[in-house]
């Protein structure tokens, strides 16, 4: 495993013990590919994180470590007794995030992956080195340590 790989690991075991001290649930999904025995003993590739774009095409590359599903809470503007007031409303969104380390850059497949999920309106995180951005997220978004 070379440094960058272990590096990397140790941001992507950042982000989960973070997870796991809020009670964040969270999936690892990143894409790979394994050569597996196929029928009659030929290999053949298992891919594992696959995503389909908006216009369909199918990417085998590209999706982020880790899913995060993180509760938010936001205060809506709500009428009681005549007064306005603010209202929290708390509901899961999802939160994909990619773990980088040293000057480890998103992939063009990577960058494609993150642009799909903005498009779709759900949220996309890179961290590098520390969990900063992480924290600063979940202060934001007012999520509650369980």
């Amino acid at each position: 495993m070379s440094r960058a790989s272990e590096a990397g690991n140790g941001v992507m075991r950042a982000v989960i013990d973070i997870c796991n001290l809020y009670g964040v649930p969270y999936l690892r999904l990143q894409s790979r590919t394994f050569i597996v025995p196929g029928v009659g003993g030929r290999e053949r590739p298992f891919f594992v994180g696959e995503w389909i774009d908006q216009n369909g095409v199918k990417h085998r590359k590209g999706m982020s470590d880790i899913l995060l599903q993180p509760r938010i809470t936001m205060l809506v503007a709500a009428r009681a007794r005549g007064e306005e007031i603010k209202v929290p409303l708390s509901f899961t969104v999802p939160l994909w995030v990619e773990c980088k380390a040293g000057t480890g850059a998103l992939t063009e497949d990577q960058k494609d992956f993150r642009d799909w999920v903005l498009s779709i309106g759900a949220a996309y995180l890179c961290v590098t080195d520390s969990c900063d951005e992480l924290m600063q997220w979940f202060k934001d978004h007012r999520v509650e340590k369980q």
